[in-house]
């Protein structure tokens, strides 16, 4: 019954069936509500993000990459979300667990693609998240976005985020990402240049 209603003309009817499908691990279930993805109404396209990210499996970070495209605001910001709150949940996947056919590699570099897409978003509110999330990557082009955020964004939110994401960001040269900015002309970036480095020079002598 909660397929047939995906199909239903009623948006009320769509946004509740996106909303109990969000509480199945079925692969059925999964593949259902990414369709969802393309439905004329923000409101269910929201929801249907919301759903397939409640599920925190490895197997969503496809459907959530494509999301960060919606051209509305609150489509963009639940899948950003979405994309982060799964990868805070990648120690605990398991490869034998997950789908033969699955290829968990090409979705984690879509899920970076996409998070880098989301990093120049025009909204402060995905911005952070998407630098939250781009933490979670041990590559150099997680680590540069993350550090130009840290030093240049105009939101002091987003440069926080950012901060903190480049603090716990697995890459191991991040610091000589920071260098350029302890000699910019501007103080502002100096002084920020300075306390990222700080930051992550606590957070390391913490993990010790």
């Amino acid at each position: 019954p909660l397929l047939e209603a995906l199909d239903s003309t009623s948006d009320a009817v769509r946004l509740w069936a996106a909303t109990a499908l969000g509480h199945s691990r079925e692969p059925a279930a999964l593949n259902a509500t990414a369709a969802l993805l393309n439905d004329p109404e923000s409101q269910v396209r929201v929801q249907a993000v919301r759903s397939i990210a409640q599920q925190a499996q490895p197997q969503a970070l496809p459907a959530l990459a494509a999301a960060v495209s919606d051209p509305d605001g609150g489509v963009r910001l639940a899948a950003v979300a979405g994309i982060r709150d799964t990868l805070a949940q990648r120690g605990s996947w398991r490869a034998e667990a997950l789908p033969t056919d699955f290829d968990l590699l090409a979705a984690l570099a879509e899920s970076q693609r996409a998070l880098l897409q989301a990093i120049r978003d025009s909204a402060p509110e995905v911005r952070a998240p998407a630098a939250a999330g781009l933490g979670s990557f041990d590559s150099l082009a997680a680590a540069s976005a993350i550090a130009d955020l840290a030093l240049q964004d105009e939101q002091a939110a987003v440069r926080e985020a950012a901060t903190e994401a480049l603090a716990c960001c697995p890459f191991p040269h991040k610091q000589r990402l920071l260098a350029a900015g302890t000699e910019d002309p501007l103080p502002a970036r100096r002084a920020r240049a300075i306390a990222v480095l700080a930051g992550i020079a606590a957070v390391d002598s913490a993990g010790q």
